[in-house]
């Protein structure tokens, strides 16, 4: 418990200049860290392009997903057993992380302040497993404290300027430490950015309204002069006067030494200097006038691959602080054969992922389902198309181009009970439990009763269809064009595609065609 946290009661920027932040450095290196992390705290805050650095950074931290990989066991099926149930309590173990997502983005900071900690919090006496940790509690970088460079960690209660502390025990919490901080280097050009823009106030105070000086003519009698500079100093403060012949008007220059450009080019160069200390080079992550959307994609691409680098360290610190006590506890005097580890999610790429899955599909091949969700960044699931009825062999699959469904038996006549023959006459029938026929007039429905789906399934296909309709209206459709427009629709029709083939597809255009073409002519 907090007992006397006095840090509040300080404004780290007041008065700052490179002595004192060279001063709390120098000091962290010994262990003292409550002043200098309360510093890098503000900075992160308050300086502009740190800040910016810092959320685009957690922007791409928050596009990674994790995962729990295994190990190449080979073809042992024991191994594979041990491993999958490794796997199995491993996650479980993760998903009872009430603040997992949080807990990680605060360790991958480290990289900017130096270390991170998070402690274990466990179930406790009641619970089925007393021992499983439902919390990796935030512990805040300026309570911890080291006897010098190499000393062990101990909690500063009172976040005091001190160097020694309560020590604790390693083994219950996660700690990720950086031995290169981004912090060390953005607070000391956060501070030449201020001494920056202090000169910059100064020089526009001075020359960003010109002084302004009247040179009078010569042998101006003296008891004129004050009449004289009375005028003078009208004419200055914008009011309107008259000066005798031969009186001048000097302004100093403000150009000399480069004038204010020397300080853009200054602030400038210290903005580069962050990001470069940030992003491990500057690799097109400023926007430079004319990148446009390229320079964009490309800032984007950078700040990702910074991310997943640091992303990766925290997964080695997880599976030595994590992951291998608590297999260690589940699993004893087992080998290791699984960890944590973080998945990139690449959203523009999710979509060709699954034109891939569909074209090795139409070609005979089947991807694996576990790989294909790791590739695609979602967790799948089949579970069977909205509206189709199940295939042959293959429960819950359509089959495009197939039969139709079979007739409801209730629209089947019954017996007639006299007789024992059939009835002339089936009583009224249910609706039938596969869609509708089309309205020759609509091609979503008309396509969507082709592949025994719902109209709702093929909506994203509809530019497509269109499409087609214009051309056919302006002349023949050829088998190759119908083909082409198949694996288009195909490609935005992602789960669909998983399960049919491009001709299959073509024939529900064909058939649109030929009902929109009937449709017109009526």
């Amino acid at each position: 418990m907090i007992t006397n946290f006095y840090l509040d009661q300080i404004n780290p920027l007041q008065n700052l200049d490179l002595p004192t932040v060279i001063n709390l450095i120098q000091l962290g290196q010994r262990g003292y860290y409550a002043r200098l992390q309360w510093l890098y705290r503000a900075i992160e805050k308050h300086d502009p392009v740190v800040r910016a650095v810092k959320r685009r950074l957690l922007a791409s931290l928050s596009g990674l997903d994790w995962n729990i990989k295994v190990e190449d066991v080979g073809d042992d099926p024991a191994k594979k057993a041990l491993a999958d149930k490794q796997a199995a309590d491993l996650r479980a173990a993760y998903d009872a992380i009430a603040n997992l997502r949080s807990a990680l983005t605060f360790l991958a900071l480290a990289d900017l302040r130096g270390f991170s900690h998070v402690e274990k919090i466990y179930a406790g006496e009641g619970a089925d497993d007393p021992w499983l940790v439902t919390e990796l509690r935030i512990v805040e970088q300026w309570f911890w404290v080291r006897n010098g460079y190499y000393g062990d960690w101990a909690y500063n209660a009172d976040a005091r300027e001190i160097n020694f502390g309560v020590p604790i025990d390693p083994d219950q919490f996660v700690i990720h430490t950086v031995d290169d901080p981004s912090d060390e280097i953005f607070t000391r050009l956060a501070v030449k950015r201020e001494v920056n823009d202090a000169d910059w106030d100064g020089f526009l105070g001075d020359y960003g309204v010109p002084p302004m000086f009247i040179i009078g003519p010569p042998n101006v009698p003296i008891d004129k002069e004050a009449g004289y500079q009375t005028t003078a100093e009208n004419a200055v403060s914008r009011r309107r006067g008259y000066l005798p012949n031969g009186a001048t008007l000097e302004t100093p220059s403000a150009t000399g030494s480069g004038g204010a450009d020397v300080f853009s080019a200054r602030l400038h160069y210290i903005d580069e200097q962050i990001v470069i200390g940030g992003t491990a080079g500057k690799l097109t992550v400023l926007s430079e006038a004319g990148s446009g959307t390229l320079a964009g994609t490309a800032q984007k691409e950078a700040f990702d691959e910074i991310a997943q680098a640091i992303a990766n360290q925290v997964a080695t610190r997880l599976h030595e602080q994590f992951d291998k006590p608590l297999l260690a506890r589940l699993h004893p005097d087992e080998p290791v054969l699984v960890y944590f580890e973080f998945a990139q999610i690449n959203v523009k790429d999710t979509s060709s992922v699954l034109t891939d899955a569909a074209t090795a599909a139409t070609a005979g091949f089947k991807i694996d389902p576990e790989e294909l969700s790791e590739k695609s960044g979602y967790k799948l699931e089949y579970v069977g198309l909205a509206g189709a009825p199940p295939a042959t062999g293959q429960p819950g699959l359509p089959k495009p181009g197939g039969p139709p469904p079979s007739p409801n038996p209730a629209a089947v006549p019954p017996n007639d009970p006299t007789t024992g023959k059939p009835a002339t006459a089936a009583p009224a029938a249910p609706a039938p439990v596969s869609a509708a026929p089309a309205a020759p007039n609509d091609p979503i429905a008309t396509v969507a009763d082709e592949l025994h789906v719902t109209p709702e399934f093929v909506a994203p296909a509809k530019s497509v269809i269109d499409d087609l309709i214009a051309k056919a209206q302006s002349g023949d459709i050829s088998k190759k064009d119908l083909l082409a427009a198949a694996t288009e629709a195909l490609k935005r029709m992602p789960e669909l595609a998983l399960q049919t083939d491009v001709s299959g597809v073509a024939d529900a255009l064909q058939s649109a065609l030929e009902q929109s073409a009937a449709a017109a002519l009526a």
